[in-house]
């Protein structure tokens, strides 16, 4: 294994910044995108780079406690469903 690859997949903090233009395009409020930044920026804050990110497995959490919990943010249920697909696909 090559010493400076990744050790999994993962959206990085550049495809995340594309995504989330995507998904305004898409016809996602300022305060759809402020909740879905509450839940995804800390990954692309972690404190080494080798980490940072989403990887699949925090995707999958991520979004099952959207649809666990509707009453915590401002995210319809097709709105919840795009924002997986899109970010599956960058993963």
């Amino acid at each position: 294994m090559w010493p400076f690859s990744d050790p999994k997949p993962h959206v990085t903090s550049i495809e995340y910044k594309r995504v989330r233009g995507y998904l305004y395009s898409e016809g996602f409020s300022r305060q759809e995108l402020a909740d879905v930044d509450m839940l995804f920026l800390g990954d692309m804050e972690k404190d080494s780079s080798y980490n940072r990110g989403i990887d699949a497995k925090e995707l999958e959490e991520k979004i099952k406690w959207l649809r666990e919990h509707p009453s915590r943010h401002h995210l319809e249920p097709n709105k919840i469903d795009k924002l997986e697909e899109v970010l599956r696909k960058k993963i």
